[in-house]
Order: C-alpha cells, then sequence, then structure tokens
C-alpha cells in the first residue's frame, strides 16, 4: 500500500497557483526551475516585462543585495550603515560592514565607542544562484519574496512579500532606506528611495496608504516598515502597478445617447 502511495504522488502533475487564488493543473516537470514549477503562469507574464528587466539588473548588484539583507540605511561605497544607525547616533555594540578589497566581500564591524572592529565575518549575498553573471527571472523571484534579504524567517521556502514602495525599494511616506548612491548618476531608476508623497500621484499614494493589503507586515530588522498599515502592508503599492505594471485589462466603451437640443421635449433630468 505504501508503494501504490508513494507511485501515485509522482503520477499527480505540479500545482499551479493562479493570481486569482484557483488552482488548475500543469505538467512543468521540463522546467528547470524551483519557483515556476508551481507558477509558471506568473513566470510567463513577467518573463517578457521591461519593468522586470530593470529589476533583475538591480537584483544582479552584489552590494545592493547585500544591503538589502543586512538592514542597510546607507551606502558610500565602503560602508553600509544597518538600521543600528537609524537614530542618528553610534552607540557601542552597533553593527556597520566595511568593504574588503582583498576578498572583495563585505565585512562585518562592530563599533567599540571610537572606532569600528572587523569581526572576520564575510558577506556578499548574490542571487545568480547558476553563476552565469545574470540574474534569470526565477532567480529574481528571490528579489522580493527571499526573507533573507527582509531580515525576517519565514515557512514555504523562506518566502515573504516585499512591495514596490519598501523601505530599501522605492521608498514612501515615512521611511527611505534605500540610498540612492547605489546607482549612477545616469541611472534610469531616478524614484529610489523617495518620499512618494510628494510625486504627482501622491494623491493615489497616500489613499491607499491608508488601506491594508492582505500581505502581513512583520518586523523586519526589528522595526516597523514605512510601508504598513497596522500590522499589514498598505495598498500605497497598488498606485505602482497602475502604471508601471504589465497587467492587461479589457475595456468595452459604449457611446452614450445624444441629444441634440433641436426640441423642446426632450427630457429635463438629463441637463440635471
Amino acid at each position: 500500500m505504501l508503494a501504490v502511495a508513494s507511485l501515485a504522488l509522482f503520477a499527480i502533475p505540479w500545482t499551479i497557483s493562479m493570481f486569482a487564488g484557483q488552482h488548475t493543473f500543469y505538467d512543468v516537470c521540463d522546467m528547470n526551475s524551483k519557483c515556476s514549477k508551481c507558477h509558471a503562469d506568473v513566470w510567463g507574464q513577467l518573463d517578457s516585462s521591461q519593468t522586470v528587466l530593470a529589476h533583475k539588473n538591480a537584483a544582479n548588484n552584489k552590494n545592493y543585495t547585500t544591503y538589502m539583507s543586512v538592514g542597510g540605511i546607507e551606502y558610500d561605497g565602503s560602508m553600509i550603515y544597518t538600521m543600528d544607525f537609524a537614530d542618528g547616533t553610534h552607540n557601542p555594540g552597533d553593527v556597520a560592514y566595511l568593504w574588503d578589497s582583498a576578498s572583495g566581500e563585505w565585512e562585518k564591524a562592530v563599533y567599540d565607542g571610537s572606532s569600528f572592529i572587523p569581526t572576520g565575518e564575510f558577506e556578499l549575498v548574490s542571487l545568480d544562484i547558476d553563476t552565469d553573471g545574470s540574474v534569470s527571472t526565477d532567480e529574481l523571484c528571490g528579489f522580493c519574496h527571499d526573507t533573507l534579504l527582509f531580515g525576517l524567517s519565514g515557512t514555504h521556502t523562506r518566502r515573504t512579500v516585499r512591495v514596490c514602495d519598501d523601505d530599501r525599494c522605492h521608498g514612501n511616506r515615512d521611511c527611505a532606506f534605500n540610498d540612492p548612491d547605489f546607482f549612477d548618476a545616469d541611472s534610469s531608476a531616478t524614484i529610489v528611495g523617495s518620499d512618494l508623497s510628494g510625486y504627482a500621484h501622491a494623491a493615489f499614494y497616500l489613499s491607499g496608504s491608508n488601506e491594508s493589503s492582505p500581505h502581513a507586515a512583520g518586523l523586519p530588522f526589528g522595526h516597523a516598515s514605512g510601508n504598513v498599515n497596522g500590522s499589514y502592508i498598505s495598498k500605497g503599492y497598488w498606485a505602482c502597478l497602475g502604471c508601471h505594471s504589465g497587467a492587461g485589462v479589457d475595456i468595452t466603451f459604449e457611446a452614450a445617447d445624444t441629444y441634440e437640443h433641436d426640441t423642446d421635449e426632450e427630457t429635463p433630468t438629463r441637463y440635471r
């Protein structure tokens, strides 16, 4: 009986989780990825998106992914300051990361009251799992969903939700811990670590910021994020998706009834 049950498990095709919450069954055993085995529909939508291409470039910046994973708040090329310095002061025990050119990695250092003392612990977080020099659509999943980049622990293979207005992504109305110094002066990533309450679509963003999404916020690096509403991530990021996502919408426009103003018998309510 055990042998038959075990064989049945291999005969059942992979389950695909759809956006709307339904499930259908696909045979994706020939795919060499992990997430896309259950989310092939999502993979298909993302793989050809120009917006996702920009995020692949960012995800392939090992300095940036390291910055995210250690809770960075400021980057100056040779040092990453962490959430320990969010109060603007240096206290004994605070942790920063120093660039070590010999190893090509970031070395953890602890402030002793007068200087940073290297610990010999090194970090360089890479999402390029297959080491081909680029981040694929499958590898990109970790950029927004891997708890290792979020200072959290979780289930479902360490998965969480990071959205557009996360503190270390495109900023929000309260916090902006993503330092634009990561990007070149002529980078197209001009709105990074920003106060989104001051932009043209701020009304939409601020309205959504006062509503809760279904995603639990948690306390990344021991601090509440600036894009939360209560215990949940807010819907502020919906304002970003409205213009920058590749979601397709089918709209049918129906012409309204017209009134020629050439008779006194038209219904008065039409003009009220």
